[in-house]
């Protein structure tokens, strides 16, 4: 066991192949910022005691067809920035949020499973956009957000779900207050 998996900054770039394994971490499997670059198809980041994935600060996140899964804390979590690609990914049973992304961040979430989170299963905040496209969202609690919760869109985030998103659940689309219930908007539905 390792303080963490992989970390990159400073414009660090990792093109993997295929495959890669970052498993059982003390910390944060993944933990990028400052313009790094990870691209690794078909990765398993899984069981690390932090965050599957982190990317706190203006970093560049590919993991197609990746499985995220039973970390102690997020499966993906990003900020200032970040942007993630996570088409056909498996995100699976982690401790906190599957995705959460916040502070201007963008992440696509097509053709993705996320799954029995502790908390939200995708929760976007603070300027940030995600784009939850044929998805499946299931089993997720949102226990400490007040809500049981699939998709949670803060004040100021944008959520575009659309083309056949399966949401299992309770109240799948939630914008929580601190005091009083605000409405939906500015979450967008497209069925086309």
């Amino acid at each position: 066991r390792f303080g963490f998996g992989l970390q990159l900054d400073s414009g660090g770039i990792v093109r993997g192949s295929r495959g890669a394994r970052i498993a059982a971490n003390d910390g944060a499997g993944v933990t990028l910022s400052d313009g790094a670059f990870l691209e690794l198809p078909e990765a398993e980041i899984s069981d690390n005691g932090g965050e599957g994935v982190a990317c706190p600060r203006r970093c560049y996140l590919a993991l197609n067809s990746a499985r995220i899964e039973g970390n102690e804390s997020s499966g993906v979590i990003m900020a200032d920035g970040a942007v993630a690609d996570l088409s056909n990914a498996i995100i699976d049973s982690n401790a906190q949020f599957g995705v959460l992304a916040e502070r201007g961040s963008i992440v696509n979430l097509s053709n993705a499973t996320v799954q029995r989170s502790g908390f939200a299963g995708v929760q976007v905040a603070s300027m940030s956009w995600g784009n939850v496209s044929q998805a499946t969202l299931s089993g997720n609690n949102a226990r400490a957000l007040g809500t049981q919760a699939q998709l949670v869109a803060k004040t100021t985030a944008y959520l575009a779900i659309s083309n056949g998103t399966e949401l299992d659940g309770n109240n799948p689309l939630t914008r929580p207050a601190i005091d009083n219930p605000v409405p939906l908007s500015p979450i967008s539905v497209d069925n086309d």
